[in-house]
Parts: structure tokens; sequence; C-alpha cells
């Protein structure tokens, strides 16, 4: 098909292209945070949107995609996938690559309110050796102790894949 061009140089027909041209020429020079949007993009938007025009794409498409982040237990997720399509969409707008954003008309999916209760060291402690003494898997322990950890939720711990490890930085992007 014919791609669409704009006075910059930049050609795209597909979500794919968009997403390249959005985390080479704007998330990495400008967000500190490129990682997490290049891996959300990988995971949760280029299974279900990589393959479609970009201007064929359609606020119902998106809603889909967070409707299912949302049901697997992750809401949290969902609303920072809208926030990196709100982004992505409205800096295609900007460089002239589409004319309207399909989330122009979605709102975020939910609704977040800061968590008030937090474990004692004791109470950490308590559960860390509990979880070595009960009868469950490791995988289970491991996942477990991993939320402790890092304070992630059981859908990102139990979702996590390799390609968000950073072993030599000992990071998970």
């Amino acid at each position: 098909g014919r791609r669409q061009r704009n006075l910059r140089g930049l050609k795209m027909s597909t979500f794919r292209e968009l997403t390249e041209a959005y985390l080479r020429r704007h998330s990495m020079p400008n967000k500190q945070s490129w990682r997490a949007e290049q891996n959300m993009i990988e995971r949760e938007l280029l299974p279900r949107l990589g393959y479609l025009r970009v201007d064929s794409i359609t606020n119902s498409d998106i809603a889909a995609i967070l409707s299912a982040i949302h049901d697997r237990g992750s809401p949290i997720s969902a609303n920072r996938c809208y926030d990196l399509l709100r982004s992505l969409f409205n800096w295609a707008k900007g460089q002239g690559l589409i004319k309207e954003s399909p989330l122009d008309i979605l709102s975020r999916p939910n609704k977040e309110r800061p968590r008030e209760r937090v474990l004692s060291d004791e109470e950490i402690r308590r559960l860390w050796t509990t979880l070595d003494a009960v009868s469950i898997t490791a995988p289970v322990r491991a996942a477990l102790k991993m939320m402790l950890l890092t304070g992630q939720r059981s859908g990102e711990v139990v979702g996590v894949t390799w390609q968000e490890i950073s072993i030599e930085d000992r990071i998970w992007h």
C-alpha cells in the first residue's frame, strides 16, 4: 500500500513502523523510561496491532487491548498502556502522520488510588520465613518472594519475560 509521509521524511504504514519511529525519535532521546515503553510495545501492543495500518486502528481496537490487560488482573498496567498509547498517537499527530488519535474519545481505563498499608519489618521477616516453611512449589515461593522484594503485583511477576531482565545491570525493566 501507499506509505504516509510528512515533511520530516518519516514513512510508515503499519503500527510497528510507527512504534519504531516513536521509540527512536521521541522516547529514547527524551525519556528515561524508554525501555519500559519498548517492553510494553513488544509485549502488549505489537502482537495485536503491529500489522495494522496506523490509520485503520480504532478506539475499539485500543479498548479491547486495555480490557484484556485489565481482565488478567493488571488494571494499573492497563493505565500505563493507555498513557503510552496516548503519548505515541499524540506524537504521531504532532508529526503530521495522522489526523486523529483513536484515544481522543477514550479515557483512562481505571481509577488509581494510593495504597496506605505497608508491611512492618517484622511482618516481612515472618512472611519470608513462613514462605520457606510451608509446603508450596518452588516457582510459587519464588514468585511470592519476588512480589515481596519488588512490590510488584502478581500479574507482573508471573508475566515477566527474560527480555525484561538485565542480568548485567541487575534491573527488571
